[in-house]
This record gives C-alpha cells, sequence and structure tokens, in this order.
C-alpha cells in the first residue's frame, strides 16, 4: 500500500496551517516553513523553545522544521520533548517513525508506530505507515531466507509478490474529469482489500470528491457554517487550538476577515483505507487580499452515516 509522501517513505503529519501575517512567532514560524524558509524558521522555534520551553506546538514545529533540514537527532529530541509535554498525542510518535525509518531502524519505527496506535487508535495514517513497515520487514525475512534456499521456487515467487505488491502504489489511475470545479488533475485510488473494488469504488470516489469541492467551494465563498459542516464532531485541531471551539473561533475570524479568498486545487489522490477512511492529498492554491501560498495538503476524511467529514488535516 502507498503511504503518503515525506522523506521519500513516510508522510509527516500534524495539523498546522500556514498562518498569516501576524503577530505571533508560531504564526510566522509556520509562514516561514510554507514559503521554504527553513533555516529561518529553526532560529525562530529554537528562539521560541528557549523562551517558551512549555509550549509543545513550539517543540513540534521545530521538529518538522528540522526534519526538513534532514537534522534527523535534533528531530527526535524536539519530538520526544512533544511526547514529553503531551503523552496524549499519537503524531508526534508517527513522526519519530517517520525519522527512525530514515536512519534504517526499523524497529524504533514499529514501536513508535504502535504507541501512536495505542493513543489513538482510529489513526489511518498510522495505519498505513505500520502496514508498510511490515511489509518491508517481510522482505527482509524473505532475503535471509532466500540466501541459504536460492534453488526455493516457492520462497522466491513469494518473495516476487510482496516485492511487488510493496514497489507498486496503485492499481488504477483515472481522470478526475474537467468539470470546471477545482479538482482538475488526475487522480489515483489506492484500494486496500477491505474495499469491495467493482461495487464501492467508483461510488465512494465520487462521494469524496464532490464533498472535496464543498468543502473548497465554502471555504472560497467564506461562508464559515458551510465550511465547519465539513469537518466531523471527532476532529482535531491544530496543536495550539486543544479544541474545536476554540479552533473554529479563530477560523471564522479569518475567514470572515477577508474581502475575497480564491482556492484551487490540483493533483488530487485519494488514497482508500477501507471503505470507511480515506486519505486525499492535493496541491492546494491559496489567495485573499492579504495572503497568499502554494502547499501540499492532506485530508483524512471518515465516512459517517451516509456522509464524508473530515477528521485530520495536515501538510506534507
Amino acid at each position: 500500500m502507498r503511504i503518503l509522501f515525506f522523506m521519500t517513505c513516510f508522510m509527516l503529519a500534524f495539523q498546522w496551517q500556514a498562518m498569516l501575517a501576524q503577530a505571533e512567532p508560531v504564526e510566522m514560524a509556520n509562514s516561514l516553513l510554507d514559503a521554504g524558509k527553513v533555516n529561518e524558521a529553526v532560529i525562530l522555534l529554537k528562539q521560541e523553545t528557549g523562551k517558551n520551553p512549555g509550549d509543545f506546538q513550539r517543540w513540534f514545529l521545530l521538529g518538522v522544521a528540522q526534519a526538513k533540514k534532514q537534522a534527523y537527532e535534533q528531530a527526535i529530541v524536539a519530538f520526544k520533548k512533544v511526547i514529553e509535554l503531551r503523552p496524549d498525542l499519537a503524531e508526534p510518535h508517527n513522526n519519530l517513525a517517520v525519522i527512525y525509518n530514515e536512519q534504517g531502524n526499523v524497529q524504533a519505527a514499529v514501536s513508535e508506530l504502535e504507541a501512536s496506535l495505542k493513543i489513538r487508535p482510529d489513526y489511518p495514517m498510522a495505519e498505513e505507515n505500520i502496514a508498510d513497515m511490515y511489509v518491508k520487514m517481510a522482505l527482509d525475512h524473505y532475503q535471509k531466507a532466500l540466501a541459504t534456499k536460492s534453488d526455493d521456487k516457492k520462497l522466491a515467487g513469494r518473495y516476487a509478490l510482496l516485492q511487488k505488491i510493496h514497489e507498486t502504489p496503485a492499481p488504477d489511475v483515472e481522470s478526475a474529469g474537467d468539470s470546471g470545479s477545482a479538482v482538475e488533475s488526475a487522480s489515483t485510488d489506492v484500494q486496500s482489500n477491505k474495499v469491495q473494488p467493482h461495487e464501492d469504488r467508483s461510488q465512494l470516489r465520487a462521494a469524496v470528491l464532490n464533498a472535496l469541492e464543498g468543502w473548497r467551494s465554502a471555504w472560497a465563498s467564506r461562508d464559515a457554517d458551510a465550511y465547519f459542516a465539513y469537518y466531523a464532531e471527532n476532529f482535531h485541531p491544530a496543536g495550539k487550538y486543544s479544541t474545536i471551539p476554540a479552533w473554529k473561533a479563530y477560523k471564522r475570524r479569518v475567514i470572515t476577515n477577508k474581502k475575497f479568498i480564491e482556492v484551487a486545487l490540483s493533483d488530487t489522490k485519494l488514497i482508500f483505507d477501507h471503505d470507511h477512511f480515506v486519505t486525499v492529498q492535493f496541491r492546494q492554491s491559496f489567495r485573499s487580499d492579504s495572503f497568499s501560498s502554494e502547499d501540499n495538503k492532506a485530508l483524512v476524511w471518515q465516512r459517517q452515516g451516509n456522509e464524508w467529514k473530515i477528521i485530520s488535516e495536515g501538510s506534507f
């Protein structure tokens, strides 16, 4: 199963957003990272963690920035500090797994993913990551077995099949269609064996794309209530907003204070975990009267009844 891109293997997860040009250092750091100014963000966040050592979000963003620089040991320190301050968060464990995997420490990566899922069992990203790690571990064991049983055709066949699964990210590529919506380019469905491919896939895909377009349209229309309607009650807001009401108050202020908002989505990919969860990756172009940005974004949607709702969002 393909997983979200980060450091060539995993997606670095967390809900942190491109903030506007306001005075708060965390928002400034977000903007610097989105602009690709990683060194400047690291300098700012080191200063801020020194001033506010108990603020987990500053440590989290420092870990993100250090990981982007491939300063993995420093990133590990930062994410471990997040865990010390907020042991209830699953995301820093997932991100440590990203780093450990890059360092070749598969067992440590699996341990962090298991810890992540223990905290948050409904975490599709971590489920997907740990599945990929298990495949990677299985391939290593098959290689060792073949080293002593090179003439075992059945063993070689199983190894080849597993390797093909590991290296092939998607079984199909379909066009999202050119209907004039903001979802513009090819859309890739990656489905697990929990999805019935001939019965559910096309309907699920259409429903998710329709929800995505509704979310984009509500945001562009500056309709805060319609925008919030696409988020689930179990949505996990960005780190500094520990509750949904606090997050909504911030988002409502930001959305309604704009004179105009333009949002376009492209390079959209749908990654089905099973028939109730899907991660949607896309390139997001945002423009308003006071801010503009280009980001790679991921939304995790959950089917709740007959509707699809966002339960997690982040950049990658």
